[in-house]
């Protein structure tokens, strides 16, 4: 009787543990989405919006498209239509070219406020991981 106590209660801790270490994932590692973004609309949990196209004539400066990542982190919108391989083909330069994305943990402060998005890993909730400019020829 005391080899099932002892396993009974071995199994209870194991699954306490896995129930503690799924809920908590994103602090061990988040998942970045390869795809680079040149369209893409921007949230923060103060209700603001806005839209930034790496496609459109001029571009947004590569600076303004920096602040605004920073004040509207969270990914309200993208899909993979409008999208290139990696921000590595833009190259560099002073216009916003594309962004990169990563799914969002439930320890991030703008969780509770972003919407589920399905960018080919079904449904999860992103937030702006790097930005991405080029130069105009």
């Amino acid at each position: 009787m005391k080899t099932f106590k002892f396993n009974f209660a071995f199994f209870v801790a194991i699954l306490a543990m896995s129930a503690a270490l799924t809920t908590h994932a994103g602090i061990f590692g988040k998942r970045v989405i390869t795809r680079c973004f040149t369209e893409v609309g921007l949230f923060n949990c103060m209700g603001s919006y806005v839209i930034l196209d790496g496609n459109a004539n001029p571009p947004a400066l590569c600076s303004e498209a920096t602040e605004l990542a920073a004040s509207h982190p969270t990914v309200a919108s993208a899909s993979l239509a409008n999208s290139i391989p990696g921000g590595d083909v833009c190259g560099g330069g002073d216009f916003f070219c594309c962004l990169t994305v990563s799914e969002t943990s439930p320890a991030d402060p703008e969780y509770n406020c972003s919407p589920f998005l399905d960018l080919g890993e079904g449904f999860k909730k992103y937030k702006v991981e790097a930005v991405y400019c080029k130069e105009i020829r």
